[in-house]
């Protein structure tokens, strides 16, 4: 009888309790395996197979101690950059919005302007920037292969 005065939320907290329970003791594998995230070796292993860093890593001494460092610099140290590039672009397309705004007929108009527009020069520059970022990203491949190898 206490199920019948149970709200909503206390119906949904109990699903949930249960199917967490089933997983744990594991009534669910063929759910399990199929909300399992694909994993892609495939791409991390053509990513490290790049001829240009093939051969990164090799050393026989320091070549696994560089690739800990690495792994370690690129998972502490890119969120960082990368809030600071965020933050850097905001304040960018925000004074830039502010200044086209007069022109533009309004600083919601002229943020839009300068989104559309900013996107549009990524796309248009990709030449420039995407080399080295596979670079980078093949540099982080290759250091998780060696790690893991």
């Amino acid at each position: 009888m206490i199920f019948a005065s149970w709200s909503w939320r206390s119906w949904v907290l109990f699903v949930l309790a249960a199917v967490a329970v089933a997983a744990y003791f594991g009534v669910l594998p063929a759910v399990e395996q199929a909300l399992e995230p694909p994993t892609a070796p495939e791409v991390v292993a053509k990513l490290a197979a790049q001829p240009k860093v093939a051969q990164s890593f090799s050393e026989p001494l320091y070549g696994r101690m560089d690739a800990w460092m690495l792994i370690f610099l690129f998972v502490f140290v890119s969120p960082l950059a990368l809030l600071m590039a965020v933050t850097i672009g905001i304040f960018l397309l925000s004074a830039l919005a502010g200044a086209f705004a007069p022109l533009l007929g309004g600083e919601k108009i002229a943020m839009l302007v300068m989104e559309i527009g900013s996107i549009v020069a990524v796309f248009m520059t990709r030449d420039s920037w995407l080399p080295p970022l596979m670079y980078f990203l093949g540099l982080v491949a290759r250091a998780y292969v060696v790690i893991a190898a």
